[in-house]
């Protein structure tokens, strides 16, 4: 997690370091679906999103949505659905077909009545769990990491949440102390009342979505999770304390 660890790593020896994501001693194997939304118009960026897609922006010269992508095919992701939209023909153009990255791309294209409609229409393609990402979030590939480890070991869906006080139109999450989710407000309000915040970032199991997508797609992803809380679902959540905002 950070420098200050060296010296102890060290002093150990390679044989006591922490194993990789290559090498967890689990049965389960790594996830090779995801689907990354990148298709939302960027109205709050003003003049910048009026010939580019926000996911494209760039962060040191490097548009968004590769650090995403790469981050994705470092741990394991080799078929990655594209929810396209806004400026759609731009993120073709930079996935191109895939060979850059090591994937296999899938271009989903709307119009969508909401992220939930999106998710259902990659469904039939889809036969286990995903990776979920909102393509403008930056985050570091040890997020999905842990994610994953959290997945392998409790064996249903996880999602990323953070302690922060405001949000726009996100999921806000209460989690029991093992971690688990108790509620999940959808209204999209920025109070941190009602609870800590969906980033953007998940592993879900696609029996979630298997009933719910066929007759009500409109809204955001996580109505999902609020549904399957009632019925009885276990979802689990992974805090992210790095620095994070919308």
């Amino acid at each position: 997690r950070s420098l200050k660890e060296v010296p102890a790593l060290l002093e150990h020896g390679p044989t006591l370091w922490p194993s990789s994501l290559g090498d967890n001693p689990t049965s389960r194997s790594a996830i090779t679906d995801a689907i990354v939304v990148c298709g939302g118009i960027g109205s709050r960026m003003g003049s910048l999103t009026l010939n580019n897609q926000k996911c494209l922006l760039p962060l040191g010269g490097i548009p968004m949505l590769d650090y995403i992508v790469r981050a994705l095919t470092a741990v394991g992701c080799r078929r990655i659905f594209f929810i396209l939209g806004h400026y759609s023909s731009l993120v073709k153009s930079m996935i191109g077909d895939g060979k850059t990255y090591g994937i296999e791309p899938v271009f989903q294209e709307g119009p969508f009545s909401g992220t939930l409609h999106s998710i259902a229409s990659c469904l039939p393609s889809i036969k286990g769990p995903f990776y979920y990402v909102h393509g403008n979030v930056i985050f570091p590939t040890r997020l999905l990491e842990e994610l994953w480890s959290k997945y392998a070991e409790t064996g249903y869906s996880q999602v990323a949440l953070a302690k922060t006080a405001y949000s726009i139109r996100h999921a806000r999450v209460h989690t029991y102390p093992d971690g688990s989710i108790k509620d999940v407000d959808t209204t999209g309000e920025s109070s941190p009342a009602l609870g800590d915040l969906f980033i953007g970032i998940a592993i879900y199991e696609k029996k979630l979505f298997d009933d719910f997508a066929d007759h009500c797609t409109k809204g955001m992803a996580e109505l999902v999770l609020a549904r399957s809380i009632a019925n009885g679902c276990h979802i689990g959540a992974v805090y992210y304390e790095g620095r994070w905002a919308h």
